[in-house]
């Protein structure tokens, strides 16, 4: 089956195609210190924090073994900004001690296709993320919606009719180079989950199971 009937065969399925995009956004890399390094591309336990936020979803493992693909529709280029970061070094929070400033690595102009399945998880994310869309009006949420930190808003967010053809997507691939998070352990770091990519056309491998 060519990567075109795949895609055909996965849109006759119960699977929603989102383009999200943003003017800017920074992921910062796991393993960065001082300099905050971003991934190249949104990892897969970003994309469904966003969606979460969308649907206005507050316990996140309420939609946990739905499946993501994540595609970039453009290219974005790469700035390096330098910001004040916060550490808590100091009993006192507005002690000079805990600011400190540090070089960030921004991304501009994201255009993101994300594929999202969710025929192996019972509280259905896809019919959330459509009646979102569709019907605003029925969502209860707050807050802005961002990508990565809450400072970087995302411009516009809509389903599309089909997946587009010519992309490059990240595939699950146990040699590859790009190792991203599927699911972050935001009280320390042995429970974060990751799965290494590599670049490629649309695939079964393409869907990362958060989980």
């Amino acid at each position: 089956m060519t990567p075109l009937e795949l895609a055909q065969t996965t849109q006759n399925k119960i699977v929603i195609i989102v383009k999200i995009s943003a003017p800017f956004a920074s992921f910062k890399h796991s393993y960065s210190r001082e300099y905050a390094q971003s991934y190249s591309v949104p990892p897969p336990a970003t994309i469904y924090g966003c969606l979460l936020s969308l649907v206005g979803e507050t316990n996140r493992t309420y939609h946990r073994g739905v499946k993501i693909a994540i595609a970039m529709a453009s290219i974005p280029k790469t700035s390096t900004v330098l910001r004040k970061f916060r550490r808590l070094k100091e009993a006192d929070l507005n002690a000079k001690e805990n600011s400190i400033p540090d070089f960030q690595n921004v991304l501009c102009g994201l255009e993101i296709i994300a594929c999202v399945d969710s025929s192996e998880e019972k509280n259905n994310l896809e019919s959330r993320i459509e009646e979102a869309l569709n019907q605003p009006q029925t969502i209860e949420r707050f807050g802005g919606l961002s990508l990565g930190e809450s400072r970087d808003l995302i411009d516009d967010i809509q389903i599309l009719s089909q997946i587009p053809e010519s992309l490059q997507w990240l595939v699950k691939d146990p040699k590859g180079k790009l190792k991203l998070p599927y699911w972050v352990d935001y009280l320390g770091s042995k429970d974060t989950q990751w799965q290494k990519f590599t670049w490629g056309e649309f695939s079964q491998q393409a869907f990362c199971e958060i989980t």
